[in-house]
């Protein structure tokens, strides 16, 4: 019997229409080619830096379907987790990962403790991630939504504010028995 994909996300799932909800909403959209940070790498749509360059352009509809394309392999280490996170826990990890990366991810203390089955260790170290080009994200202005999200993203996993309220902050609106956490 083959073994089971856990962590999954499945087409028209909860996890992922949240994901996607909570994620682009922190990433924000832009249609033409950007660079957020001068040190950061051409950013379009919402946040994908693949094969992004200066003068790119973007619609709507490409933007979903990049979106779309993209999240899955962002999504690849919790796949490879023994046990199954709660839908906080997962859209909190994969807004993280769909920020800093997979490579960043897989050596990060926060995946090392996941992997141990430390998930509320885990959950305290995702705002470890609070630096952007040198800069400190929790102190001044520079990049304080960077801090912001790390912060909510830890709330949320360590079950501190509901996957409810994070979703309706984001102006989605979910069926509550399909928002609930446990």
């Amino acid at each position: 019997m083959p073994n089971k994909v856990r962590n999954g996300l499945i087409a028209g799932g909860f996890v992922l229409s949240a994901a996607v909800a909570v994620i682009g909403d922190h990433e924000g959209k832009t249609n033409n080619a950007i660079k957020p940070v001068p040190t950061d790498p051409w950013t379009i749509c919402f946040g994908d830096t693949n094969n992004v360059k200066k003068g790119d352009y973007q619609t709507d509809a490409q933007c979903r379907e990049r979106f779309a394309k993209a999240l899955p392999k962002y999504n690849v280490p919790y796949e490879n987790l023994d046990f199954d996170l709660t839908p906080a826990q997962h859209v909190a990890f994969l807004d993280t990962t769909y920020n800093i990366g997979v490579g960043a991810t897989n050596s990060s203390s926060f995946y090392k403790l996941l992997r141990a089955g430390k998930v509320s260790q885990a959950c305290d170290h995702l705002t470890d991630w609070k630096y952007v080009a040198g800069h400190d994200c929790s102190k001044g202005n520079y990049c304080r939504g960077v801090w912001t999200r790390r912060v909510q993203m830890k709330a949320l996993c360590k079950g501190e504010i509901p996957l409810a309220t994070v979703l309706k902050s984001v102006g989605y609106s979910a069926q509550p028995d399909m928002a609930t956490e446990k």
